[in-house]
């Protein structure tokens, strides 16, 4: 439960991440705190922390430097993808949602 998804399943789950679930994980792959990035985003650090935790459940990994490291591989979605425009993502199962440290 604390692994990444295998291969066959990462894409799903990286459709499933909004815009800001990336440009949060990839700024604190940067080594931004959450502070930073909320400066940088014009957020609140408590929304940072969602977003970060949010796609860390997604992509079934406990931690931000987990999730950085598979988001590395992959590029953001473009700007008129449905994730992009802000389309909620499909729903995930709760019980599939490991807990996620920040």
């Amino acid at each position: 439960m604390s692994g990444p998804l295998a291969t066959d399943t990462l894409s799903p789950a990286l459709d499933a991440l909004s815009l800001r679930q990336w440009e949060c994980v990839h700024l604190a792959a940067t080594g931004l705190s959450s502070a930073r990035i909320a400066a940088r985003l014009r957020l609140s650090p408590r929304t940072v922390d969602e977003h970060i935790a949010r796609a860390c459940r997604t992509l079934n990994v406990r931690t931000r430097v987990q999730a950085a490291a598979i988001l590395a591989g992959h590029e953001a979605p473009p700007p008129t993808s449905p994730r992009a425009r802000g389309v909620p993502p499909r729903p995930v199962s709760a019980e599939s949602r490991p807990s996620c440290s920040i």
